[in-house]
This record gives C-alpha cells, sequence and structure tokens, in this order.
C-alpha cells in the first residue's frame, strides 16, 4: 500500500507531461504552416476573370465538398466557379475581373492560407 501513491503520482505526471509535449508540438506544427508561403498561380482568362490554384493547408474532404460550394458561391458574390481536387489537396477558384483583395485574402484565409505569394502564369 505504501508504494500505491507514490506509483500512482508518477504515473499521473507521466501521462500529463507526455500530453502537454504533444499539444505543445501540435501548435508548433500549426505556426510553422501559418507562417510556410504557399504558392498561388494567377491566371488571366479570356474573358478577363481570374484564375486562382493553391494548395490547401486544411484537409479537404469528399464529404464536405457540396457543402463548400454552396457555401462560397452565396458569401462570395465575385466568385464564379470554385473546385476542389482531393487528390493533390489544391483549390480552383475564378474571381471575376474586379474582384477585391479583400475577397482572395478572405477565401485562402477558408484554406488556412495566410501567408502567400502571387505567382502569373
Amino acid at each position: 500500500m505504501k508504494f500505491f501513491l507514490p506509483l500512482f503520482l508518477v504515473f499521473i505526471f507521466t501521462g500529463f507531461f507526455s500530453n502537454f509535449s504533444l499539444s505543445s508540438r501540435s501548435i508548433i506544427y500549426e505556426d510553422s504552416i501559418q507562417k510556410r508561403s504557399t504558392d498561388i498561380l494567377k491566371k488571366v482568362l479570356p474573358d478577363n476573370n481570374v484564375s486562382y490554384r493553391f494548395f490547401s493547408n486544411r484537409l479537404l474532404v469528399p464529404e464536405r465538398i457540396q457543402a463548400w460550394e454552396n457555401r462560397f458561391k452565396i458569401s462570395y458574390n465575385e466568385l464564379i466557379k470554385i473546385e476542389f481536387d482531393i487528390d493533390h489537396q489544391t483549390v480552383y477558384i475564378v474571381l471575376s475581373e474586379n474582384h477585391q483583395l479583400e475577397t482572395l485574402d478572405s477565401i485562402l484565409g477558408r484554406f488556412g492560407v495566410n501567408n502567400y505569394t502571387v505567382q502569373i502564369k
């Protein structure tokens, strides 16, 4: 019985520190994703609308695609088209030619892209 309390305390502290270690690693990983720059491919289309293709930092799952498409089309009136490539975790959007930079930033933010570089194709 004497050994039960110290053993119990060791067990509790070991679990606490291992959970703390895992959660701190997760926070560090998320911070590194947010600080990493994402390359966005921009292309002006023949009708003067603008397309963007980028890698999503948030997981794209097939079950959510239809809901995302509907929500984005309602939320962003400058959005003409949105497509998801689940296999490559990429998003393709077409915005009207006179779209605001804030609209692009807002859409990118929904996919965890906060720091990006635009490459014109």
